[in-house]
Protein backbone atom coordinates (compact mmCIF):
# COMPACT_ATOMS: atom_id res chain seq x y z
CA UNK A 1 0.00 0.00 0.00
CA UNK A 2 1.03 3.57 -0.42
CA UNK A 3 2.83 5.24 2.28
CA UNK A 4 0.17 6.88 4.53
CA UNK A 5 -2.47 4.69 3.50
CA UNK A 6 -5.20 2.40 6.19
CA UNK A 7 -7.41 0.11 4.87
CA UNK A 8 -10.30 -0.81 6.81
CA UNK A 9 -13.22 -2.97 7.34
CA UNK A 10 -16.57 -3.28 7.99
CA UNK A 11 -19.12 -6.11 8.38
CA UNK A 12 -22.93 -6.70 8.33
CA UNK A 13 -25.14 -10.06 8.27
CA UNK A 14 -28.43 -10.98 8.44
CA UNK A 15 -30.27 -13.68 8.05
CA UNK A 16 -31.55 -13.09 4.64
CA UNK A 17 -29.76 -11.16 1.57
CA UNK A 18 -32.80 -8.63 1.78
CA UNK A 19 -32.59 -8.50 5.15
CA UNK A 20 -28.40 -7.87 4.75
CA UNK A 21 -29.21 -4.25 3.00
CA UNK A 22 -31.16 -2.82 6.04
CA UNK A 23 -28.00 -3.95 9.14
CA UNK A 24 -25.82 -1.77 10.57
CA UNK A 25 -21.88 -1.94 9.33
CA UNK A 26 -20.11 -3.09 12.44
CA UNK A 27 -16.72 -3.10 13.44
CA UNK A 28 -14.97 -4.86 16.59
CA UNK A 29 -16.82 -2.50 18.78
CA UNK A 30 -19.87 -2.31 17.22
CA UNK A 31 -21.17 0.91 14.76
CA UNK A 32 -18.45 3.44 13.68
CA UNK A 33 -15.30 1.10 14.61
CA UNK A 34 -13.20 -0.71 11.98
CA UNK A 35 -11.17 -3.93 11.82
CA UNK A 36 -8.05 -2.88 10.78
CA UNK A 37 -5.84 -5.83 11.82
CA UNK A 38 -5.31 -8.63 9.91
CA UNK A 39 -6.56 -11.96 12.15
CA UNK A 40 -8.65 -9.81 13.76
CA UNK A 41 -11.55 -12.22 15.80
CA UNK A 42 -14.97 -10.96 14.10
CA UNK A 43 -17.23 -9.92 16.91
CA UNK A 44 -21.47 -9.30 16.32
CA UNK A 45 -21.73 -11.20 13.05
CA UNK A 46 -25.44 -13.65 14.14
CA UNK A 47 -26.78 -14.21 10.30
CA UNK A 48 -26.16 -16.62 7.47
CA UNK A 49 -25.32 -13.96 5.18
CA UNK A 50 -22.28 -11.91 5.66
CA UNK A 51 -20.91 -8.56 3.84
CA UNK A 52 -17.84 -6.42 4.24
CA UNK A 53 -17.17 -3.09 3.01
CA UNK A 54 -13.28 -2.05 2.74
CA UNK A 55 -12.05 1.40 3.10
CA UNK A 56 -9.31 2.85 2.22
CA UNK A 57 -7.95 5.88 4.41
CA UNK A 58 -5.53 7.51 2.06
CA UNK A 59 -4.23 10.64 3.88
CA UNK A 60 -2.19 12.55 1.41
CA UNK A 61 -4.73 11.15 -1.57
CA UNK A 62 -1.26 9.97 -3.57
CA UNK A 63 -1.11 6.79 -4.93
CA UNK A 64 -3.97 3.85 -6.10
CA UNK A 65 -3.77 1.22 -4.32
CA UNK A 66 -5.98 -1.79 -4.78
CA UNK A 67 -7.72 -4.62 -2.57
CA UNK A 68 -6.77 -8.23 -4.77
CA UNK A 69 -8.12 -10.61 -2.01
CA UNK A 70 -10.21 -11.00 1.07
CA UNK A 71 -10.04 -14.34 2.99
CA UNK A 72 -12.67 -14.79 5.77
CA UNK A 73 -12.54 -17.80 8.33
CA UNK A 74 -15.61 -19.47 9.30
CA UNK A 75 -15.48 -21.99 12.44
CA UNK A 76 -18.66 -23.27 13.32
Amino acid sequence: MPNHTLLKFQLRSANSEKDLTKAQWLGPKGEGSYYTESGQSIKNINGKWIQYQAIFDMGNGAGSPVLSEVEIHFNK
